[in-house]
C-alpha cells in the first residue's frame, strides 16, 4: 500500500490499563482500510504481542484510529480536535454507562444491548497534561474483523434481511440513550448532552471546495433526473435548507425522539456477525465522530436512503418503519421507561421533519459510497478532494435518482415540513428581524376618519406554529386628532410570509392575499349594507368578520383571545362559534338571493376558482398515508379510510364549481385558531369574530361545518352532540335568512 504506515509512540501506555495485568511487548502495524473506505482518519490493524500475568505470550488483534495524518484537506474538514473527543467519549464513558444502565434494570446477559467495539484505551497527546488533541493521538479498540464480524461493501447494498437486523441494533442503540435521559437525568448532563453539540462538516470545509462539492451533485443530479426541472428545483432548495439546519449553533432541544445519533451511518460503518449458516446474527456499529445530540430519525432516513436496495425500500418501506419502532418501544419498556407518549403518529410525524434535511445528505454520500476502485489511488496518503472528480458512472446516476424516487414517493418533498423542522429547531420568530412596513399611513389614514398616522411600532404576534401563510405583526400606532392631540390605536398588519420561499410558493399569497382583501373590502361592506336594507337596526348589525382593510382594529383587545389550539372547544364555546358562523353562511346566499347580478359580477368571480393548488394536493396526498399508517392493521378502518381518500381526491377538482342551496363564501381553514372569542366580566363567552380567510372559496358551507366540528371540539362533545349541533347550526342559519327576508322553503334539514 505504498509507505508504511505511521508509527504509535508509547502505545503500552495506552492500552495496558486494559489488559487486566498483562503488558504490550511489541506490536507490528498495517493499514486496516483501502482508500474510499474511511476518510476521516486513518485504521491501522495492530498485531500486539501481550504477556500475561502467568508469563505467556499471546497475540492480540487490535485496531488504531488515528487522526488523518496524511492529509491536510481532510485533518481540516473532519477537524479531529472536536470529532475525535466525541468518540473517545463514546467509548469511555457513554458505552459504560448504557452496559451499566441494562444491568442495573435486570436486563438478562443474553439480551444485554452492546453495539460498540471493546475499548483499549485512548489518548489526546503524548503530553498527559494536554487539553487540545494532537497528530499523537489515537483511539484503540478490538479488532472487530478477528472476531468475525464484516463490514458491509459500500457498493453492494443491504437486502431485506439484513436491513431489518441492523434496523433491530440501532432501534436499540438510540432507546438507551433516551433512557438514560428519563431515567438518570443528571448523568445524562454529564456525559452526553454537554459533549454531543450539532457538527457541521461543511463548516470546517474550504468555502471554494463546499462550493465545488455542492455544484458537482447539483450538476450529477441534473443529469440523473433528465429534464425535471421541479424535482431538481426541490432538491436545490433542500441542500440549502441542510446546511442552514447544520449552520445553526444552538443545541438541539430535547424531544421524545432526540437521542446521539450517529450521523454518518451507512453500510460501512455496520460490521455484521454472522452465524455457521450464514445468516446474519450479531452487530457492531462503528465511527462515532460526528455523533451529535439530534433526532434519530436522521440515521433512519440516512441509512435507508444511501444503504439499502432500492426494491426493498420501496416494497418495504413501512414494515421497515413499524420494525423499527416495534424495537424501539421494547427497549425502553424492558428499561421501565413510561412510553405512553411515543405513538406511532409522533414517529410518523418526526420521520416527515427530518427526512427533508437528510435527502441532501445522501445525495452527497452517494459519490463517496459508489466511488469506482479503479479510480481511487492505491496509496491511502494520496486521497484527496480530487479523489471525487471523476466522471459521474451510470451505477452513481441511478442512486441519484433512486433517492429522489424514493423521497417522491415517501413524501419527503414535503414544503410545510420543511419549515416546521427550521421553526422547531431554530426558535424563528422573536429573533428574526421584524419586516418594515412601508408608507403604511397611505393604508390605513383612510380609515382613520381624519386622524393622520405620525409613527408606530411593531412586534410579531404570533408565535412558531401558529400561522404560516402569513407574517403577523402587532402595531402599536401613534395618531394625531383634528385638535393636535395624540392617541394611541392598537393595530394588527398582516404581511405575506416574506421570510420563507417555500412558503410563499405553497400559500401564493399574489392569489390569497387578494382573496382575504375581497373579504374586508367587498364582502363586508356588502353584507352590511344588505343588513341595513333589510331594516335591521344599527345596533343589532350583525358582522362576525374583523374589519381588517390591511390592519385590523381590535375593540376591547384585552378580552378578545383566539383558540389554544391544544385546548379545543367545549359545548357552550361551540355553541357560540355556531351561531356565528351560522350568519357568516348565510349573508352570502342572501346576497345572491336578493342581489344575484350584484353578486354575479363583484362578489363571485374573487372566490370562484380552486386553492387546491399542486403543492396543496400533494401534502394532502402525503397526509394521507400516514394516516393509513397510523391506522395500522385496522383492515376495517383502512378500508373505510381509503373509500373516503378516493372520494375526496374526486372532489378536489370540483371545489369552486359548486351550485346549490347551501353553496356560499366557504372559509375553508375554519379551525380553532383561526376564531377569536371575546368574553364577558363573569368568563362567559359571549361574541366571536372570525379571521384568516386566505383560503376563502365559493363552496358548500358545509365544507366549514365539518372541519370545524372534526379539528376542534372535543372528543365526547361531538359524541354526544353532534346530530344537536347540527341542528343548532342550521336553525340560526334559517333564522338569519328569514331575517333577510329570504324565501326559506327549498332550504330544508333534510337538505
Amino acid at each position: 500500500m505504498g509507505d508504511p504506515p505511521p508509527e504509535i509512540k508509547n502505545l503500552a501506555k495506552v492500552v495496558d490499563p486494559h489488559l487486566n495485568g498483562g503488558q504490550l511487548i511489541s506490536y507490528s502495524s498495517r493499514y486496516l482500510t483501502k482508500p474510499g473506505d474511511n476518510y476521516g482518519s486513518l485504521m491501522l490493524s495492530i498485531s500486539a504481542n501481550i504477556r500475561r500475568i502467568d508469563g505467556t505470550i499471546e497475540e492480540l488483534p487490535l485496531v488504531a484510529k488515528l487522526p488523518p495524518l496524511t492529509s491536510e484537506i481532510f485533518w481540516n474538514i473532519f477537524n479531529p480536535e472536536v470529532t475525535s473527543l466525541r468518540e473517545n467519549a463514546i467509548y469511555e464513558n457513554v458505552s459504560q454507562s448504557l452496559l451499566q444502565l441494562q444491568f442495573d434494570k435486570g436486563i438478562p446477559e443474553s439480551e444485554i444491548v452492546d453495539i460498540f467495539a471493546k475499548s483499549y484505551g485512548c489518548r489526546i497527546s503524548l503530553n498527559p497534561n494536554a487539553t487540545t488533541l494532537d497528530r499523537d493521538a489515537v483511539l484503540v479498540l478490538e479488532n472487530l474483523q478477528n472476531n468475525g464480524y464484516r463490514a458491509g461493501k459500500r457498493q453492494v447494498m443491504f437486502d431485506y434481511n439484513r436491513i431489518r437486523m441492523v434496523l433491530k441494533y440501532v432501534a436499540k442503540y438510540h432507546a438507551l440513550p433516551i433512557a438514560l435521559r428519563k431515567l438518570r437525568p443528571g448523568e445524562f448532563d454529564d456525559i452526553i448532552r454537554h459533549k454531543f453539540a450539532r457538527y457541521d462538516i461543511n463548516g470546517h470545509m474550504d468555502p471554494q471546495i463546499c462550493d465545488i462539492f455542492k455544484k458537482q451533485m447539483m450538476e450529477e443530479v441534473g443529469i440523473a433526473l433528465n429534464g425535471d426541472v421541479k424535482a431538481f428545483d426541490q432538491v436545490n432548495e433542500l441542500d440549502l435548507l441542510y446546511r442552514k439546519y447544520m449552520s445553526q449553533s444552538e443545541a438541539c432541544e430535547d424531544g421524545l425522539f432526540t437521542t446521539i445519533a450517529h450521523y454518518d451511518l451507512w453500510i460501512n460503518n455496520v460490521m455484521i456477525l454472522y452465524d455457521e449458516d450464514g445468516k446474519p446474527s450479531k452487530l457492531k456499529i462503528v465511527d462515532f465522530q460526528i455523533a451529535q445530540y439530534e433526532s434519530l430519525m436522521h440515521d433512519i432516513v440516512f441509512l435507508l436512503l444511501t444503504s439499502v436496495e432500492t426494491n426493498v425500500i420501496f416494497e418495504h418501506f413501512d414494515n421497515l418503519l413499524k420494525y423499527y419502532y416495534a424495537e424501539f418501544i421494547e427497549c425502553l419498556e424492558k428499561l421501565s421507561v413510561n412510553t405512553e407518549d411515543y405513538s406511532y403518529c409522533k414517529f410518523i410525524e418526526e420521520l416527515h421533519q427530518i427526512a427533508p434535511i437528510q435527502i441532501p445528505h445522501a445525495l452527497h454520500m452517494s459519490r463517496v459510497l459508489l466511488a469506482d476502485d479503479k479510480n481511487l489511488p492505491s496509496d491511502i496518503k494520496d486521497c484527496d478532494t480530487d479523489t471525487f472528480n471523476s466522471p459521474a458512472s451510470e451505477a452513481l446516476l441511478q442512486k441519484l435518482r433512486d433517492i429522489v424516487k424514493i423521497s417522491q414517493k415517501f413524501g419527503f418533498f414535503c414544503h410545510t415540513l420543511h419549515c416546521r423542522v427550521l421553526k422547531k429547531k431554530k426558535k424563528l420568530s422573536v429573533a428574526d428581524k421584524i419586516p418594515e412596513i412601508l408608507n403604511l399611513a397611505q393604508v390605513v389614514e383612510p380609515f382613520l376618519r381624519g386622524q393622520k398616522l405620525i409613527s408606530f411600532t411593531s412586534k410579531y404576534l404570533t408565535k412558531p406554529g401558529e400561522n404560516y401563510g402569513s407574517i403577523m405583526l402587532a402595531i402599536c400606532a401613534k395618531l394625531q386628532n383634528s385638535d393636535g392631540s395624540y392617541k394611541k390605536l392598537p393595530l394588527i398588519a398582516k404581511l405575506p410570509p416574506l421570510s420563507s420561499k417555500e412558503l410563499w410558493n405553497l400559500f401564493k399569497p399574489e392569489v390569497t392575499s387578494l382573496r382575504e382583501n375581497a373579504i374586508y373590502l367587498d364582502l363586508s361592506p356588502s353584507i352590511r349594507q344588505l343588513q341595513i336594507d333589510s331594516g335591521i337596526a344599527e345596533n343589532e348589525l350583525q358582522n362576525s368578520i374583523v374589519m381588517l382593510f390591511w390592519c385590523w382594529r381590535i375593540s376591547d383587545a384585552v378580552l378578545i383571545t383566539t383558540g389554544n389550539r391544544k385546548n379545543i372547544f367545549d359545548l357552550d364555546h361551540i355553541r357560540l362559534v355556531l351561531e356565528y358562523l351560522a350568519s357568516y353562511h348565510a349573508y352570502p346566499i342572501a346576497l345572491r338571493n336578493k342581489q344575484p347580478e350584484g353578486f354575479e359580477k363583484d362578489i363571485l368571480p374573487k372566490f370562484e376558482s380552486s386553492l387546491l393548488f399542486e403543492e396543496v394536493q400533494y401534502e394532502i396526498r402525503q397526509m394521507c398515508k400516514e394516516v393509513k399508517l397510523a391506522l395500522d392493521k385496522d383492515l376495517e378502518a383502512i378500508t373505510q379510510y381509503e373509500k373516503l381518500d378516493k372520494s375526496f381526491h374526486d372532489h378536489i377538482s370540483s371545489v369552486g364549481k359548486e351550485r346549490n342551496l347551501f353553496t356560499t363564501i366557504a372559509h375553508f381553514d375554519l379551525w380553532i385558531n383561526n376564531i377569536m372569542i371575546r368574553y364577558d366580566s363573569t368568563g362567559t363567552p359571549d361574541k366571536l369574530k372570525i379571521i384568516d380567510f386566505q383560503t376563502s372559496q365559493y363552496a358548500s358551507l358545509a365544507h366549514d361545518v365539518v372541519f370545524l366540528l372534526l379539528s376542534s371540539v372535543k372528543t365526547n362533545i361531538l359524541e354526544e352532540n353532534f346530530h344537536s349541533l347540527l341542528k343548532y347550526y342550521y336553525d340560526k342559519f334559517i333564522t338569519c335568512l328569514e331575517n333577510m327576508s329570504c324565501d326559506i322553503k327549498e332550504y330544508s334539514y333534510e337538505k
